[in-house]
């Protein structure tokens, strides 16, 4: 089981379109059965560029199916400017 990175990004990514393909759907159509505060799809532009750049980031980043630890400093960098951005974007 040592050295599998073709099975991490593989579960890592299909957790991720999993998410985007099923579990986003269906708690929009059980907020509209239950009737309380409905939730949407519409997501603003600014977290669809976020969203994008994500995406390109980790595609970037698996590519060549091998990683070092300034690659992996780099997305959690990302993370956390992406999560301050969001932070002060809610509070105008």
């Amino acid at each position: 089981m040592k050295d599998k990175m073709d099975l991490s990004i593989g579960i890592a990514c299909g957790s991720s379109v999993q998410i985007a393909a099923f579990a986003s759907p269906v708690m929009v159509i059980l907020s509209w059965i239950f009737g309380r505060n409905h939730l949407t799809l519409d997501v603003g532009i600014f977290n669809s560029i976020c969203i994008v750049m994500s995406v390109f980031l980790v595609n970037t980043t698996m590519r060549d199916s091998q990683t070092n630890w300034l690659e992996g400093a780099l997305l959690l960098t990302v993370y956390v400017v992406i999560g301050c951005a969001i932070f002060l974007f809610d509070q105008v």
